[in-house]
């Protein structure tokens, strides 16, 4: 008798699995991207959204009346409603936690298709726990705690590849269009990465080539017919505005940064190709998917930065200095860090010769404040499992394997205890006002806290499935659950008191009896955007209003011009003005009445200056002075004879030029 074949069933598309271990990751979320306030970006994004609607006020501002950057948003129309509602504080927190939540569904939805769901739980833990950060400087991270477009894009992105892993091809389009009007720059590897998930999993190369090629002599023919946009493919930055973005703005010029820099990439893109090679498909997914996902992704993102290197660093192409290709290692940041948990699991599971290849990998990892060992290391890890895989390690003594593993997580714990040390010595001086200052990003950013916690999700997805641990691991996640969700209510504002006053506008009406009268610039020297958002004055210069001079050449070359003239008068620092100069800030500016005289005549007509302390003194003949002292004093670090150490500010001397009448420029249409 023949038999007949019951037909299989594709899994649901959503199981809950151990409820603990999902609902771990919200607290996680939470406590390892604690919201920052309106600091980087988010200050663009929502002081846009204030000048949109005081046109005549924070709208002459000198970044808002030359903007070529925000209109690319859906935000920005969002972020002017938003803000007619609600307080800029209120609005930024609001944003920041819908999208961080955004984002880890997102996340949960892509490991879902990568690996088994306790591993997939992992899997997000450790894309939480390790550093988001990619280029230079720290500037740019993925997941960020911060209100702009950029973490919701980043969200759609990984919802569209997770959606067309999933066979789903048509919400994964219509996520990745989203994230297009959010942020075209975080989109563009999206869809790149999405074509080769299409074309590539299913191997069919020729089609593949064929769009590839098609795109390419499109975009070249746009270009040459001077197709708006396009048209700047072939225009060459002139060197003025290219000396101040070089100085201002170093991630877009890869050959300045620094060799500790491309650690995280040869780490993230080993991990990543491992990855590959090891993951399979899931139940129900794309055939070849998740290989293509990881190596596609790897390649991407490394392609976008060659063409950084070669066209936006070398030959100073407009079109894609502004399109900014490097960008792409966002992605290569969130596979490569999922990558790693999967190499573990893999490589854990194996025999001798994967044990050894996990050492070489968690080696490279822990060694990256070491670029040139890192990046050996990481490729120590690729040779050696090209061997395991041609069957060239069976030799490998296992005891051999096992000593080299612990060695390499010996030293990576050890890094862990000395980054905590640091964070102990740099907070201990403050005594009882440590909490001032906003301790937790300290606590994260010296690997205290990530490095146990990537161990604990290896552990988790190692771990055994069913027997007599199954029923203390469940109660470990639950005790786990409610510690990580109190630990999130205590820290996730992780702001510290100088940065809640700026944003809720602490102490304004005082300091607005202060202000000179009239809607001239105001100069707030060491100004992180206390000029818009405690104010609500244009800024005649903070350092933020030459970020989007990679748009906008005029604003380049204005910005550059005031920074000239304030660094001639001793009131602003280098590292006001160029990255390349450092951070932190040395001494206290002092005012003096020559350069006080010197700056309200400028022609410009600047409104007058806060600076930082009582400066009574230095108020010239025709000007008047007044002190403002904030509700709680201002705490930041410092650097003073090369160590870094904490400044207290608790009084502001207010100068108000003799012509504070004088008006800005109308904005530009």
């Amino acid at each position: 008798m023949a038999q007949t074949e019951t037909p299989t069933r594709p899994p649901p598309r959503w199981r809950t699995g151990p409820l603990a271990t999902w609902a771990l990751l919200v607290p996680a979320m939470l406590v390892l991207h604690p919201y920052a306030g309106l600091v980087q970006d988010a200050r663009i994004y929502i002081g846009r959204g204030l000048a949109d609607r005081d046109p005549g006020g924070l709208g002459r501002d000198l970044l808002f009346s030359e903007d070529a950057q925000t209109g690319f948003s859906l935000l920005r129309p969002l972020m002017r409603a938003l803000l007619g509602a609600a307080p800029p504080d209120r609005v930024s927190m609001a944003l920041v936690g819908i999208g961080l939540l955004a984002w880890l569904a997102a996340a949960v939805a892509l490991a879902r298709r990568l690996a088994p769901d306790r591993v997939a739980a992992a899997v997000v833990l450790a894309v939480l726990a390790l550093p988001a950060d990619y280029g230079t400087g720290g500037t740019f991270g993925y997941a960020e705690a911060i209100a702009t477009p950029r973490l919701f894009a980043e969200a759609a992105v990984l919802g569209g590849l997770a959606a067309l892993l999933a066979r789903r091809p048509l919400a994964g389009l219509a996520l990745l269009v989203l994230a297009a009007g959010l942020h075209p720059l975080m989109a563009l590897p999206g869809f790149a990465l999405a074509a080769l998930l299409v074309l590539g999993s299913a191997r069919r190369v020729a089609p593949l080539a064929v769009g590839l090629a098609a795109a390419l002599a499109a975009g070249l023919l746009a270009a040459a017919c001077g197709l708006p946009l396009f048209d700047r493919l072939f225009v060459v930055m002139d060197p003025a505005w290219a000396d101040v973005l070089r100085a201002r703005s170093v991630n877009l010029f890869p050959t300045l940064w620094p060799a500790d820099a491309f650690a995280p990439i040869a780490c993230r893109a080993a991990a990543a190709i491992l990855a590959g090679g090891l993951a399979g498909d899931r139940p129900g997914g794309t055939p070849g998917g998740v290989r293509a996902l990881f190596w596609g992704g790897t390649g991407v993102a490394l392609a976008g930065l060659v063409l950084s290197l070669l066209f936006g660093d070398r030959v100073m192409s407009v079109l894609v200095t502004q399109l900014q290709p490097w960008r792409a290692l966002w992605l290569l940041g969130v596979l490569g860090n999922a990558g790693l948990m999967l190499s573990v699991v893999g490589l854990w599971r194996g025999d001798a010769g994967a044990r050894l290849t996990l050492a070489a990998l968690v080696g490279a990892w822990a060694t990256q404040p070491e670029p040139g060992l890192a990046v050996a290391l990481a490729g120590l890890a690729l040779g050696l499992a090209a061997l395991s895989a041609a069957g060239r390690l069976r030799a490998v003594s296992p005891r051999v394997a096992a000593w080299a593993l612990g060695a390499a997580l010996v030293f990576a714990g050890s890094a862990a205890l000395v980054g905590a040390a640091a964070v102990v010595a740099l907070l201990l001086p403050l005594g009882r006002a440590w909490t001032a200052v906003g301790p937790w990003p300290y606590v994260l950013a010296s690997g205290a806290v990530g490095s146990p916690l990537v161990a604990a999700a290896a552990a988790l997805a190692l771990a055994p499935g069913a027997g007599p641990a199954r029923r203390s691991r469940r109660l470990a996640l639950g005790a786990g659950v409610v510690l990580a969700a109190a630990l999130a209510a205590l820290v996730w504002d992780s702001r510290n008191d100088e940065r809640r006053v700026v944003d809720a506008r602490g102490g304004a009406a005082a300091l607005d009896d202060a202000l000179p009268p009239g809607p001239g610039g105001l100069l707030w020297i060491g100004d992180d955007s206390e000029t818009w958002f405690l104010a609500r004055r244009p800024a005649f210069f903070n350092a933020v209003q030459g970020a989007p001079g990679l748009f906008s050449r005029g604003l380049a070359l204005e910005w550059a011009d005031r920074a000239r003239l304030l660094l001639g008068l001793g009131f602003a620092r280098p590292s006001d003005v160029s990255l390349a100069a450092g951070s932190g800030q040395g001494d206290a500016v002092r005012l003096t009445p020559e350069a006080v005289t010197r700056f309200c005549a400028d022609p410009r007509r600047p409104a007058g200056l806060v600076a930082p302390g009582s400066q009574l003194a230095a108020a010239p003949p025709g000007t008047e002075a007044r002190l403002w002292s904030p509700p709680v004093p201002f705490r930041h670090l410092a650097e003073a004879d090369g160590r870094l150490a904490w400044r207290t500010t608790d009084v502001f001397t207010v100068v108000a030029c003799a012509a504070s009448g004088a008006v800005l420029p109308a904005p530009s249409p």
